[in-house]
C-alpha cells in the first residue's frame, strides 16, 4: 500500500468513532427481553443515517450521483425500456428525516429504482404445474406451498434469485428472493435498482423505509395493514455516495451476523434455563404433603436468582404457587379446624334463606356428575364442590350502556379494564342512568 493510501485509510477510520463502543455493548444489549430484535433495528437505523461507517469526502457526492442517475432513467423512459413515472417532487427541509452527513443527498424512494407490482391472479389461473406464484405468505414463512401458473408473463413480473421484493400489504417488509424463477403476485413490488444505488444497500434501505412507514399514519387497513404506492414512492430517504453504500453493506452484514450468533446463543441459554426451571418447579408440584413441599421449596429457594432471571420463569413460578395453594399444600392443616363439609352446609342454608326472602332466585341444581373425576387428592378436612356451591349469586352479564360525553355520577367499566392481567381503573365510560340506559 502506498503512503498516500495509508494516510487516506487512517483518515477514513478516524471519522467513525461510534463503532467500537457499540460492538462492546452488543452482548449486554442482547440479553434484555427482545434485545436482539431491537439491536437489529438500531443497527439498521444507524446505517441509513450514516452513523455506521466512516465518510470519505474525496468520493463523488451523492448529489452528483443522483443527477446522473435521474438523467439515465429519463433516457430509458424515452426509449421505452422502463415504465414512465412522474419525476420525484422536491424535498422540503422539514421532510428530511434526519441530519445527513456531508456528501449525502436526500431523495425519495422513487429515485432508487423501478417498483413493479405483481399480477392479480384468480383461483382459476392456478395449475398443477408451471411457474411458482410468489405470494406474501411465501415470503413471510407462513407457507412453503406455491400456487403455480402457466402463460406468457411480462418480464417485469418475472422474479429471479437475488431480486429484491417488497411486500406492501399484511407483512410489511423487504426480502431477497432465494428460490427458483417465479412470477409475482399482487401486493408485492419487484425492485429494479436505479444507477444511483448499490443493490445490497437498497435492500437494507427498503427494510428500514417500509418498517418506518408501517409505524406511521400511511399504514392503514382494519384487517391487514397496507401502504399505498404513492406514499411509499414519496418516502424521503438519505442517499450516500456509491462507494460508501458498499462500505455500509459490508459493515451492516457483519453486525447482523453477530446478531445471529447472539440470537442462537440466547436461544440455547433460554432452552437450558427452561429445562432447569421445569425441573425445579416439577419438584414442587410432585409434592404430596406440606412437609414434602417444604423440603422441595428449600431446594428451589437456593436457585431463586435463576427463577427471577427471566419473566417467563416468574410466570411459571406464580402458576405453580397457585396450583399448590388450591391443592392444600402451601400450609399444614389443623385437625381442630371446622371441616369444609360443615361450611358447605352453612352456605347452603344461607342461600335457602335468601331465596325464601326473595333476595336471590333459585337456580337449576348442579349436576353431581361433575365431581366424579377428581383431578388430584385433597387434605382430609377439605371437600370437593362446584363453584355454584360457594357463590350466593350466580354469574351474570354486565350492562352495555351507551356512553355520554359529560361526566356523571355513574361510571361503567369497559372490557379493557380487566384484560391485561391487572385492574385498570382509568378504563371506564360515563353513563346516564336517568335515561333508562342502565340501572344504578
Amino acid at each position: 500500500m502506498s503512503a498516500l493510501m495509508e494516510v487516506r485509510e487512517r483518515k477514513v477510520e478516524s471519522m467513525c468513532p461510534l463503532q467500537p463502543p457499540l460492538v462492546q455493548h452488543f452482548e449486554l444489549m442482547a440479553t434484555a427481553p427482545g434485545g436482539v430484535a431491537r439491536l437489529r433495528e438500531l443497527i439498521l437505523m444507524l446505517a441509513v443515517q450514516g452513523k455506521l461507517v466512516p465518510h470519505d469526502h474525496g468520493e463523488e457526492s451523492a448529489e452528483t450521483l443522483l443527477e446522473r442517475s435521474r438523467a439515465e432513467v429519463r433516457d430509458r423512459m424515452k426509449k421505452g425500456t422502463v415504465k414512465k413515472e412522474k419525476p420525484s417532487a422536491d424535498i422540503s427541509d422539514d421532510e428530511v428525516p434526519f441530519s445527513m452527513p456531508s456528501g449525502w443527498q436526500p431523495c425519495r424512494i422513487n429515485d432508487t429504482g423501478e417498483y413493479v407490482n405483481g399480477l392479480a391472479f384468480k383461483p382459476s389461473d392456478f395449475q398443477p404445474d408451471g411457474l411458482p406464484v410468489i405470494r406474501i405468505q411465501n415470503l413471510s414463512g407462513r407457507s412453503s406451498e406455491f400456487n403455480r401458473a402457466k402463460g406468457e408473463f411480462h418480464p417485469s413480473v418475472l422474479v429471479c434469485t437475488g431480486d429484491i421484493l417488497v411486500s406492501w400489504s399484511a407483512t410489511l417488509d423487504a426480502f431477497i428472493w432465494r428460490g427458483e424463477n417465479a412470477v409475482l403476485n399482487q401486493h408485492i413490488f419487484r425492485v429494479e435498482p436505479s444507477p444511483a444505488v448499490d443493490k445490497g444497500y437498497l435492500y437494507w434501505l427498503l427494510k428500514w423505509a417500509i418498517r418506518d412507514l408501517a409505524a406511521s399514519d400511511h399504514a392503514h387497513g382494519l384487517v391487514m395493514s397496507h401502504i399505498n404506492r404513492g406514499p411509499f414512492l414519496a418516502k424521503p430517504v438519505g442517499l450516500p455516495p456509491l462507494a460508501e453504500q458498499g462500505r455500509i453493506v459490508t459493515r451492516l452484514e457483519q453486525l447482523m451476523r453477530l446478531c445471529d450468533d447472539l440470537n442462537a446463543k440466547g436461544q440455547l441459554e433460554a432452552a437450558q434455563h427452561a429445562q432447569i426451571v421445569q425441573t425445579l418447579l416439577g419438584a414442587l408440584t410432585s409434592s404430596t404433603t406440606p412437609e414434602e413441599l417444604a423440603d422441595h421449596w428449600h431446594r428451589v429457594a437456593t436457585h431463586f436468582d435463576l427463577l427471577l432471571d427471566r419473566p417467563e420463569a416468574i410466570d411459571s413460578l406464580e402458576q405453580t404457587i397457585l396450583q399448590l395453594a388450591v391443592r392444600g399444600l402451601l400450609i399444614p392443616q389443623d385437625p381442630n379446624d371446622e371441616p369444609a363439609s360443615v361450611l358447605l352446609q352453612k352456605i347452603r342454608a344461607e342461600k335457602d334463606g335468601l331465596i325464601e326472602e326473595g333476595k336471590i332466585k333459585r337456580e337449576k341444581p348442579l349436576s353431581p356428575r361433575a365431581l366424579e373425576n377428581k383431578p388430584f387428592a385433597i387434605p382430609q378436612s377439605w371437600a370437593w364442590c362446584q363453584l355454584g356451591d360457594v357463590a350466593l349469586r350466580g354469574p351474570t352479564n354486565g350492562l352495555s350502556p351507551r356512553p355520554v360525553e359529560t361526566p356523571t355520577d355513574v361510571t361503567c367499566l369497559s372490557l379493557s379494564a380487566t384484560t391485561q392481567g391487572f385492574f385498570r381503573p382509568e378504563c371506564f365510560k360515563y353513563v346516564d342512568v336517568s335515561t333508562g340506559q342502565a340501572e344504578p
